[in-house]
């Protein structure tokens, strides 16, 4: 998974973090049709969609997986672009759920992913969103 988080993630697309404004442009990038399309992953996974050539489907589904699993009320892809023929995502978008408890188990996925990239973790900060470009 060290390899995937490497490979995967650089952080913060514009959303997602613990300052102010994060969350409008999460909505932003998730609404403007002009940024592209967005699918639930599950379901993204499903149609057979791409994302890129460096990671394999198998690494992103775990990472995925592991948000629902912690208990994320919604992972969605977003920016969302056809490149040659092939459905292509920029971005990973992840909905906090409400329960403090459970924001904390899903924080901590993401904060993994930050930290073993060498960044710097997020605090919980009532955002609704955190973003993972994808690359």
């Amino acid at each position: 998974m060290r390899t995937l988080v490497a490979t995967l993630l650089l952080v913060l697309a514009g959303c997602g973090g613990a300052e102010p404004g994060y969350d409008g442009a999460c909505g932003e990038l998730l609404t403007e049709s002009d940024l592209g399309t967005t699918a639930e992953a599950r379901a993204f996974f499903d149609e057979g969609a791409v994302w890129t050539e460096d990671i394999s489907d198998d690494d992103l589904r775990a990472l995925v997986e592991k948000f629902y699993d912690a208990g994320a009320a919604e992972v969605v892809f977003a920016g969302i672009e056809e490149i040659e023929g092939r459905p292509v995502s920029a971005w990973l978008v992840v909905k906090l759920p409400a329960s403090t408890g459970v924001r904390a188990a899903v924080l901590k996925v993401y904060n993994d992913a930050l930290q073993a990239e060498g960044d710097a973790a997020t605090t919980d900060a009532g955002q609704t969103y955190l973003d993972l470009t994808l690359d």
